[in-house]
């Protein structure tokens, strides 16, 4: 049993230091020398691996300097070299491969510098491109690749400079966790980090102290922060260049590009550019000259643009200007915006801003009166005006403009902007020697504005009318379909007519003979009592008018009048009823006379069938005629009537209309027989009323009557 553990020690052994071998012959080949002479045969001499093609060439130029030229591909061993600190290597060369650690490994205080057209690029998942112990590691020109990081400075502190060229890889700087003391300078080139590493890395990551100093370039993050230096000793001072992160979580600030251990915050001043885009997912679709998602620091711009067929963005502060071209990113042109349409004397003219910088021309359409869209012309680059003259009188066009470019799709619309060739006429004003009114256009259907009233010495104006004979008035509310003139009429202003208004209470009607009246002229008052109403005065309302009987003389300005009415009053009569009517006077009423059973005056004048006048003198005459029949005599009663105009004379002043009594001065109704009081009439001597009883011729009485009658007496 001892021996076979013994023996299964050494197969143990064995087979570790075949690994170890193994392990040795993958290594790194480093050339080490002691002068550049040495240093160039090392290089020149250099294996780089089974399977690799092509070879490097080193030579010494001036100084202690060494040239770096040929071209390596699928190189699988590591080049290692120590540089003396006044050595200076300039890689001209472009070496390729796939290694699991880096492709190239450098020691020694010396500088090794990566010039325009080198490269060196590890295409090993994992892999680095340079690692630096302490060797200054410069990036003129050319690039430097790799799957993991492309320049990690590890161990001793390493100073890097960026002035040119291209650094890139999952992580463009990252030291690896080791190391302190690192210095980077950037002050040109392109530090990136790629989309072929691992999602969310920053460009520049590191862990240990470090220094950042940029003053141009561009250094630019995938989906992450730009910069990440966590040590709280580290500092970043950006006074230059353009540095860009995106992630969907980058909002507020631009110090959400640049991240910080300790809350250090950047050094952010001058011309530079920290931009931030908040990538939220699906949004990779913008438009030219908007700044939609994007966080850029103070004083600096940034927004979507193109350049060519590559979409990306314009940046600029100060001086410095430029466009970051991103992958996957759609940016449409830019629509114009502001436009106008205005008709003119020869079309319709429209205008537009013209926002887009990237347009191949201006797309017109345009409807008329509401109906479709269609195409109607295509303006060019920078178009920012264009004139339809291709239009109708009176139709409503509508205008809408796109912008389009080559490998782009047509911008979104402008607004819509609608003009119309209106017809215009003319509306002259002949004043007929009134002072001037000026000239109107109006257009088509629209309105005339009535202008002020013009004056005129010793003139009152009267209206615009159509025709110079002034018989026919304009209204200024009717449309203009015609270039027009319009005439000015005048009257005397001692001539003008204020308006009568007569209106009428309850119980009848009442007018006057005319509408209108001149100041002076004498207007005639009438009204029409309805049925059990009478007339009881007149009411001025307004304008100050004296009324005298039916009549007044117009004053200097409107007159309202109104007719007052009330209801006729009970008639006071006596009875005579119970009383024999005599022969011959059976078919009379009450409101007859004896010679006038038709109701007629004896004159012919037609009696009122009522009052109480009539009614007292046939119950008079009535009385005589009972008092002879008593008597014992035929009388005959003989009335010869009298007019009213003489019982008029017999009452001189006011009476009464109806009956002719006598009444008060101002009284309006009888007190009689409530008719209407008048003025006195005209004087006219008229015979006066008699009354006169005759005996009838009687046959002698007998004597035997006589002498009996005495006896009896």
């Amino acid at each position: 049993m001892r021996t076979v553990k013994i023996t299964n020690k050494l197969i143990s052994f064995i087979i570790v230091m075949a690994v170890l071998l193994c392990l040795f012959a993958v290594m790194p080949k480093t050339v080490y020398a002691a002068t550049t002479a040495d240093l160039v045969n090392q290089i020149k001499n250099f294996d780089p691996g089974p399977g690799s093609t092509g070879k490097l060439d080193a030579f010494i130029i001036t100084g202690r300097g060494i040239v770096v030229s040929g071209t390596v591909t699928d190189a699988t061993k590591c080049l290692g070299l120590d540089i003396d600190n006044d050595v200076r290597i300039i890689w001209s060369a472009d070496y390729s491969g796939s290694n699991f650690f880096e492709l190239i490994e450098l020691t020694g205080d010396g500088i090794f510098e990566v010039a325009s057209g080198g490269s060196i690029k590890n295409n090993r998942s994992g892999g680095d491109g340079i690692t630096s112990h302490g060797t200054t590691v410069t990036i003129s020109g050319g690039s430097v690749s790799a799957k993991r990081t492309a320049i990690m400075p590890i161990t001793n502190a390493t100073t890097i400079n960026v002035s040119g060229g291209t650094v890139s890889g999952a992580y463009a700087i990252s030291d690896g966790l080791v190391g302190s003391g690192h210095v980077i300078n950037i002050s040109g080139g392109t530090l990136n980090a790629t989309a072929d590493g691992p999602a969310k890395t920053s460009a520049i990551n590191c862990i240990a102290k470090s220094t950042l100093n940029m003053t141009g370039g561009a250094v630019i993050g995938n989906s992450s922060d730009a910069i990440c230096l966590n040590h709280s000793d580290s500092t970043v001072k950006v006074s230059g260049g353009f540095v860009f992160g995106s992630n969907p979580n980058i909002t507020g600030t631009s110090n959400a590009v640049i991240i910080m251990g300790n809350g250090n915050t950047p050094t952010i001043i001058d011309t530079a550019v920290v931009c931030g885009w908040n990538k939220a997912s699906g949004t990779m679709t913008y438009t030219e000259g908007k700044k939609d998602n994007l966080i850029v620091n103070s004083g600096a711009t940034a927004q979507w643009d193109r350049s060519g067929v590559q979409s990306g963005i314009r940046y600029s502060k100060g001086e410095n200007t430029g466009f970051f071209p991103i992958s996957g990113v759609t940016v449409n042109l830019a629509a114009p915006s502001g436009l106008t349409a205005a008709a003119g004397a020869s079309g319709i003219t429209l205008n537009w801003t013209d926002n887009s910088n990237r347009e191949t021309g201006y797309i017109i359409e345009r409807k008329a009166n509401g109906g479709g869209w269609g195409q109607m012309d295509f303006v060019g680059v920078n178009a920012t005006t264009y004139t339809d003259i291709n239009v109708q009188p009176d139709v409503l066009y509508t205008y809408k403009v796109n912008a389009t470019g080559e490998g782009f799709y047509p911008s979104a619309y402008s607004n819509e902007a609608s003009a119309m060739i209106v017809t215009e006429f003319s509306v002259k004003f002949d004043t007929n020697g009134g002072g001037a009114v000026v000239e109107q256009t109006v257009h088509k259907g629209d309105k005339a504005v009535q202008p002020t009233d013009p004056v005129k010495t010793d003139s009152a104006f009267a209206g615009w009318y159509k025709d110079a004979g002034l018989s026919s008035a304009y209204n200024f509310n009717d449309p203009v379909t015609a270039d027009i003139t319009l005439y000015a009429k005048w009257t005397d202003p001692s001539s003008e007519a204020y308006a009568v208004t007569v209106t009428a209470g309850g119980g009848g009607t009442a007018n006057s003979d005319v509408a209108s009246a001149k100041e002076g002229d004498t207007v005639t008052l009438t009204v029409t009592e309805n049925e059990g109403y009478m007339f009881k005065q007149w009411q001025v309302l307004s304008g100050g008018a004296i009324i005298t009987g039916d009549t007044f003389v117009m004053p200097a300005n409107a007159v309202a009048i109104r007719a007052v009415f009330e209801p006729v009053p009970e008639a006071n009569v006596s009875s005579a009823e119970g009383l024999n009517k005599p022969d011959g006077m059976e078919g009379l009423n009450e409101h007859d006379s004896a010679d006038d059973p038709d109701g007629t005056e004896l004159d012919g004048t037609p009696t009122q069938g009522s009052g109480g006048a009539k009614s007292s003198m046939l119950l008079w005459i009535m009385l005589i005629v009972l008092v002879t029949i008593a008597a014992g005599g035929a009388v005959t009663v003989i009335i010869i009537a009298r007019d009213k105009k003489q019982r008029a004379n017999e009452n001189p002043g006011y009476f009464c209309g109806n009956c002719g009594t006598k009444a008060p001065a101002g009284a309006k109704f009888c007190a009689n027989c409530g008719g209407r009081i008048t003025g006195p009439p005209e004087q006219e001597p008229v015979p006066q009323e008699q009354v006169r009883l005759e005996q009838t011729p009687q046959e002698p009485v007998p004597q035997e009557f006589g002498d009996k009658d005495k006896t009896e007496e």
